[in-house]
């Protein structure tokens, strides 16, 4: 009965360490491909300025609530809020043609000598689309995320993820609603994949 006994914890000891090992990798497994340099945390990343978006595919609207939900899900995990319209302020200030920047056209180190932060968010809009067909309606939208070190210019992080759902309805001009409305729920699912590979800050 003894044996049996230590059998059973045995078991169980081996089934709780095999839950937890497939919990672990579960979780690693759900991050999106991005690339981090090693040793984030000493670089001591507080605050981030989230730049304008770069828009490519003629949706600022959506480019704009993007980079309003990125800057909401950098204060969630503990960087400090920097409001867009002051970043906004002092780009235009010293870039009054740059609309759309990117790390060539607004260099890290520029940016943030003129906004006085630790790193700098480069947003770019790849694809936002969205197509009925009879009574299927699609949208997709894709960005890539970079994040750079103001003092080095080094790229601290990147990532990129492109989300698609699908809504049906038999009634075509409610497609048409349904198409946008979805342009939502995708940059919801494209924050919580992007900001899930990046570390959290050191504290508001």
């Amino acid at each position: 009965m003894k044996n049996f006994a230590c059998g059973l914890k045995g078991a169980f000891a081996v089934v709780t360490l095999s839950f937890f090992v497939v919990t672990i990798l579960t979780g690693c497994a759900k991050k999106i491909p991005h690339t981090l340099i090693p040793a984030y945390d000493k670089k001591q990343v507080r605050l981030i300025a989230v730049l304008p978006v770069e828009d490519q595919t003629n949706h600022p609207e959506v480019g704009k609530i993007l980079r309003q939900e990125i800057l909401d899900a950098l204060y969630f995990k503990q960087y400090p809020k920097i409001p867009l319209s002051l970043v906004d302020e002092k780009i235009n200030a010293f870039y009054p043609g740059v609309k759309n920047p990117n790390p060539q056209t607004m260099p890290p180190r520029d940016a943030g000598g003129i906004l006085g932060v630790h790193a700098v968010m480069y947003i770019t809009l790849n694809e936002c689309s969205s197509r009925c067909l009879i009574w299927l309606a699609q949208s997709t939208i894709a960005a890539r995320f970079q994040l750079y070190d103001v003092r080095t210019g080094e790229l601290l992080w990147s990532t990129q993820y492109r989300a698609t759902d699908r809504e049906f309805n038999i009634v075509r001009d409610w497609l048409k609603m349904d198409a946008v409305a979805l342009y939502s729920d995708l940059i919801e699912e494209i924050v919580k994949k992007v900001m899930n590979t990046l570390p959290d800050g050191p504290g508001l």
